[in-house]
């Protein structure tokens, strides 16, 4: 199934890729890569699209903010 929209993170998919052997942090960012890939996709102008992921790939590779 699809992770809810509602801000709750995956944690099923998580395990899954930890099983796996990858490191928490690029699981993680492969989880929301996924969720916003999800979203994205459906703009339907492949330009925009890949505007957006490449950005949220950049904001990604950054790393959460700090408090």
């Amino acid at each position: 199934g699809h992770a809810s929209a509602t801000g709750r993170f995956d944690e099923e998919q998580l395990f899954y890729l930890l099983s796996r052997g990858i490191p928490e942090d690029i699981a993680r960012k492969m989880v929301v890569h996924g969720f916003f890939a999800e979203v994205i996709r459906q703009i339907g102008i492949e330009e925009i699209e890949e505007r957006l992921l490449h950005a949220v790939d950049a904001r990604l590779e950054k790393g959460p903010d700090p408090l």
